[in-house]
């Protein structure tokens, strides 16, 4: 496994959006995907704590519980880091 997707795995909000939904809508494992593909999901995902109206956004400002701001805070510093590392 390419050091891209081990890395990639290790981000809670990207495990679970790889795992659950690409991954099963493509027919794909996650290496199967490029470079490429995975930094720019990175990215689209780290934007939808900053867009107003979803859910990552409400989690990461609070409008849910003290929890979950801490969990989406904590996703979106893993995707920093990610997209740091590779992007």
């Amino acid at each position: 496994m390419r050091q891209i997707v081990k890395d990639m795995l290790k981000c809670e909000e990207l495990f679970h959006v790889f795992n659950n939904q690409l991954c099963v809508d493509d027919n794909k494992t996650p290496d199967e995907y490029s470079d490429q593909d995975i930094i720019e999901e990175a990215k689209y995902q780290l934007s939808l704590y900053y867009e107003s109206g979803t859910t990552n956004n409400e989690m990461f400002t609070g409008e849910h519980t003290p929890e979950e701001q801490a969990q989406a805070k904590r996703e979106v510093q893993q995707i920093k880091r990610f997209l740091a590392k590779y992007a």
